[in-house]
């Protein structure tokens, strides 16, 4: 399982992600599948925030970070906020344009690693997604990211963040990207099945019903 960000609105407190997130994982499936978090803009903010690596421990000790699963290697990138540093929200101090920078200097070793380019399927995870004539973070992403990843030959992207079903195709009329960049509605579970030869993927809403079916046939 994996989360794909905003699962609180701020983070306040410790009980809030507590009671909100990881006690009705636990009682619902958690002690027996792996989960992962990907960092959603609204982690970013309240007062707990600068200890979200603290309950969400990855192998880089930072919000971004890669894990293999079957034949595919997922990276889980992290969009940081999507306002701009010098925003009302925040008055100059963050730094997350610096942060985005170096994340795509680490992004730029993990695809010419061997363990990238002997992955069958390539799949990147993160909360916001790119979007060259979107605000702030969106643009960051697509301007950052982007071009690396599709270099690279990444196979598809998930993200959440605009809380709809939403299909960029890899023709770059949304995202700059030549893979399809795949957007999950926020009150809805996407079911992703991952093969040598395609990426299947279904959405459920809270009474379990089949609302959206995408394939992506692999090279």
């Amino acid at each position: 399982m994996l989360y794909n960000g905003d699962m609180v609105s701020s983070f306040e407190s410790e009980q809030r992600l507590v009671d909100g997130v990881i006690n009705p994982s636990v009682a619902q499936f958690a002690t027996e599948m792996p989960l992962f978090f990907s960092r959603g803009n609204h982690e970013t903010r309240g007062a707990w925030a600068t200890t979200y690596t603290d309950y969400f421990p990855t192998s880089t000790a930072s919000p971004y970070y890669t894990f293999r699963d079957g034949p595919a290697l997922f990276i889980v990138l992290d969009g940081g906020e999507d306002k701009p540093d010098n925003d009302i929200e925040y008055h100059d101090l963050v730094r997350y344009d610096t942060y985005r920078e170096k994340e795509a200097k680490w992004l730029k070793g993990v695809v010419e690693s061997d363990e990238f380019k002997a992955a069958p399927v390539k799949i990147v995870i993160i909360h916001v997604p790119p979007k060259s004539s979107g605000w702030h973070g969106e643009a960051e992403v697509a301007r950052l990211f982007v071009p690396i990843l599709n270099q690279a030959g990444v196979d598809a992207m998930f993200c959440g963040h605009i809380h709809r079903w939403r299909v960029a195709k890899p023709d770059g009329s949304i995202s700059n990207a030549n893979f399809p960049v795949i957007c999950n509605p926020n009150m809805q579970r996407m079911e992703v099945t991952a093969t040598n030869k395609s990426i299947q993927i279904s959405t459920f809403d809270t009474n379990g019903k089949n609302t959206n079916n995408h394939t992506i046939t692999l090279k």
